[in-house]
């Protein structure tokens, strides 16, 4: 198949470009995931907090119910 140097050349740079398409793809690949696991877990993170008030705001208003009774 690759009998001329023509022929290998071109297969040298198809397989270089293949390569290099690969690896720019799964370091994109990486890049973005990783991104988008530290926003999910800062959004994650302000939503913990922002439930965890809200349910002491509701327990604080229930003893205050209770202790009245």
């Amino acid at each position: 198949m690759f009998h001329s140097l023509r022929a290998r050349l071109i297969g040298i740079c198809v397989a270089i470009t293949t390569v290099s398409l690969l690896a720019l793809a799964l370091a994109t690949f990486f890049s973005v995931r990783d991104d988008a696991q530290q926003s999910l877990d800062q959004r994650i993170g302000q939503l913990t907090h922002l439930h965890a008030s809200e349910l002491t705001e509701w327990v604080r208003e229930k003893q205050r119910i209770t202790s009245s009774i």
